[in-house]
């Protein structure tokens, strides 16, 4: 064994876990939290920042923005600044009509009509209204009609109520969630909906906990995001007032899954994407890349050309282009009530945010570095 076999790592000065993964994954996935209706789930998940950070508040548009001050400052001049960004917005529904009968219908935000007809729904009105997304016989649709054109014109919400209660309850324009219950499978995966994003911020949060025990020399900001799934807001405005010398946004990818073909379909279970491409700060990249060489993090290449689909195109193009970067979680089914994803992933996620936090500083990654 060589002497840089023997040196101590981040890692190995990781303190134990104290969080229940599966009960902390359990209470970032109970709240709704549809872009543009983010209320509930943010103070959620500032309780679940305020034991790990050392201030913790609710943005102006929504955000969740929690820092950990650096530990071991510079000898000279303030930290720098290093923001993580993971997006606490969910896919949903949104009510465009009532019909007579009491019959609502619907236009989706961001969802995929063809898994939606017989799912329970909460449409979020004057009360959380209980429903079933319903649909006219499928004898009586032409098939191709649905498939294509208008196929949410086929799909109405059934509350059981009627009408002139529907209408006390119920306005054009109020948001719905589908109602569905997480899932554990076998070989350590976990299924269900809203892992895009919240399996992030959970990851987080887990990064957190770990970077309690460590010394870092940048100020660390935690930022929940809102908006992602629709305008982008909540990631543009908190890196605006943040000023970051680095941004990383944390989203999910592409799991390995029937019809998913290269070079998306990463194999769940065996670590972490690192988004290559125009968009993202190469140096930053180099040094990311060198630290989880360094901790053994598993992690592969993913091209991406544009940065667009995460919060990091948007944390790029403000307060003058923030260097950024783009860490990646693999899931199946991405945009389902059945999101599917590995509990071991989450993990490694939660170590990598940790590391990264305490070594991002490291000119270069000898034994030194880990004195």
């Amino acid at each position: 064994m060589t002497s840089g076999d023997m040196r101590m790592t981040i890692t190995d000065k990781i303190p134990e876990e104290l969080l229940d993964i599966k009960q902390l994954l359990e209470r970032i996935l109970s709240v709704p939290g549809i872009s543009g209706r983010e209320e509930e789930a943010a103070k959620q998940i500032a309780g679940e920042f305020e034991p790990w950070c050392d201030e913790v508040m609710l943005h102006r548009t929504g955000s969740v923005i929690g820092l950990k001050r650096a530990t071991r400052p510079p000898a000279e001049g303030p930290a720098r600044r290093l923001m993580f960004a993971a997006h606490l917005d969910q896919i949903g529904l949104v009510v465009t009509r009532i019909e007579t009968g009491g019959f609502l219908r619907i236009t989706g935000i961001g969802m995929d009509h063809k898994i939606l007809a017989g799912h329970r729904v909460e449409i979020l009105g004057r009360e959380k209204v209980p429903g079933i997304i319903s649909v006219r016989s499928i004898s009586t649709i032409q098939s191709e009609n649905f498939e294509k054109n208008e196929p949410m014109d086929e799909l109405y919400i059934d509350t059981g109520l009627p009408e002139q209660r529907v209408r006390e309850l119920i306005r054009v324009g109020d948001l719905v969630r589908l109602d569905a219950q997480p899932l554990e499978l076998q070989n350590q995966l976990y299924s269900a909906p809203t892992l895009d994003d919240r399996i992030c911020v959970a990851a987080m949060v887990l990064g957190m906990e770990r970077l309690a025990g460590l010394a870092h020399e940048w100020d660390i900001y935690f930022v929940a995001t809102c908006g992602e799934e629709t305008t982008g807001k909540g990631a543009m405005s908190a890196a605006w007032d943040i000023r970051p010398d680095l941004g990383i946004a944390v989203d999910v990818t592409f799991g390995d899954q029937p019809g998913v073909s290269a070079p998306f379909g990463c194999k769940l279970g065996s670590g972490l994407t690192l988004s290559l491409g125009p968009v993202f700060d190469s140096f930053y990249r180099g040094r990311i890349a060198a630290i989880c060489h360094s901790e053994k993090i598993a992690f592969s290449d993913e091209p991406d050309m544009t940065g667009f689909g995460t919060d990091a195109a948007s944390i790029r193009m403000t307060a003058g282009g923030i260097p950024v970067n783009l860490v990646s979680l693999p899931i199946r089914s991405m945009h389902t009530p059945v999101e599917t994803a590995s509990l071991e992933d989450l993990k490694e996620l939660g170590r990598f945010i940790a590391v990264v936090s305490a070594s991002i500083h490291k000119s270069e990654l000898g034994e030194s570095d880990h004195e």
